[in-house]
């Protein structure tokens, strides 16, 4: 993130200023939560407006460290990083080419990151799993990635209906009445429950859809037999 947003964040009050030793400024984790939940805020189209409202709102009801503590669960909502030397993540893959070009795409997907030491943190541990079990069925790591960009276009589209959901039913009456310590806590509560039913509901529909539209595939190959 290049410097002069950090400022922004800060200049707009959406980000906390930097311990200070000296003439060094320390970020610590909370702020690259912060930071996290800004970034994913925007994608779901909260303008910094509503994002500093937001932040406000919690700050004035919870303490900084609470607040920043609950940004950070909300920013990592099912994430589980896990950290891999190159070999051992090409291990998993059993025999698959895992091309510098593969990874570097993987990256610009934010399923890793490397680090300068060549080590590999899996962003997310599930994803992996899928990846791997798709690649020894047979599907190419090119493909798989191919897969998930277009997964990535369409569960972000269910995202921002749940999003919409949530700003109609319980951000926008909250706001208009202006925000209590009270609608802080039942705001995250009912996030959370959103996040759940939007989860039960994909996969229920995912596995209709993918039930019908195989059967229909079978039945129209049968048909031409």
């Amino acid at each position: 993130m290049p410097v002069s947003t950090v400022g922004m964040y800060q200049a707009r009050g959406l980000l906390p200023p930097p311990v200070r030793r000296g003439r060094i400024g320390l970020y610590g984790p909370g702020h690259l939560a912060r930071m996290q939940l800004i970034g994913r805020l925007q994608e779901e189209g909260f303008s910094l407006a509503s994002i500093k409202q937001l932040a406000d709102a919690w700050e004035d009801g919870r303490g900084l460290s609470e607040v920043l503590g609950l940004e950070a669960r909300v920013a990592d909502w099912d994430r589980e990083p896990v950290q891999l030397e190159p070999a051992e993540l090409a291990a998993m893959f059993e025999g698959a080419v895992l091309t510098p070009e593969l990874l570097a795409r993987a990256q610009r997907l934010h399923l890793i990151d490397v680090g300068a030491d060549g080590t590999v943190t899996v962003n997310d541990i599930e994803f992996l799993r899928v990846g791997t079990d798709l690649i020894r069925l047979g599907v190419s790591p090119e493909e798989v990635l191919d897969e998930y960009a277009q997964l990535q276009t369409a569960t972000r589209q269910v995202a921002e209906r749940f999003v919409s959901l949530f700003d109609r039913h319980f951000l926008a009456p909250a706001e208009a009445t202006g925000f209590t310590a009270e609608d802080v806590r039942r705001l995250n509560s009912v996030l959370d429950q959103l996040r759940d039913l939007a989860g039960r509901v994909v996969t229920a529909a995912m596995r209709q859809a993918l039930t019908e539209a195989a059967t229909a595939k079978l039945s129209d190959i049968a048909g031409r037999q």
